[in-house]
């Protein structure tokens, strides 16, 4: 399990395979968001123990493993990912493309950070 603290917003656990975890966490990291990740399934139990998390982002492969296990937000990170022609050519190959200025837009607004929300 990885953890980068950057700053003062709530944690996110990535839960994804490595490559993809070190993507998503750099992505996140370059703007200013608290990360931890999980690799596995033990890793994910082992996160989800410590209670830090306010949010997850996984993909769609563990959607249903997350729900089962937390109520957290779950953010996919699948449907930021998208076909794109490499030419203009309809009939060209399609190379993905991950969106990562919306997949940012989508984390912040999932995230309100619990202490902002509690009365006095």
């Amino acid at each position: 399990m990885i953890g980068v603290n950057v700053a003062p917003h709530p944690l996110i656990l990535i839960y994804a395979r490595s490559s993809i975890a070190s993507r998503l966490g750099q992505t996140l990291a370059q703007q200013a968001f608290s990360i931890t990740t999980a690799m596995d399934h033990r890793e994910f139990v082992a996160a989800l123990e410590h209670d830090r998390c306010w949010a997850i982002v996984t993909g769609t492969a563990h959607v249903r493993e997350v729900r089962a296990r937390t109520s957290h937000p779950i953010i996919n990170y699948e449907i930021f990912i998208h076909s794109v022609p490499q030419t203009t050519n309809p009939f060209s190959r399609t190379a993905p493309y991950f969106d990562a200025n919306e997949f940012t837009k989508r984390v912040r607004s999932q995230m309100k950070n619990p202490r902002d929300e509690v009365g006095p």
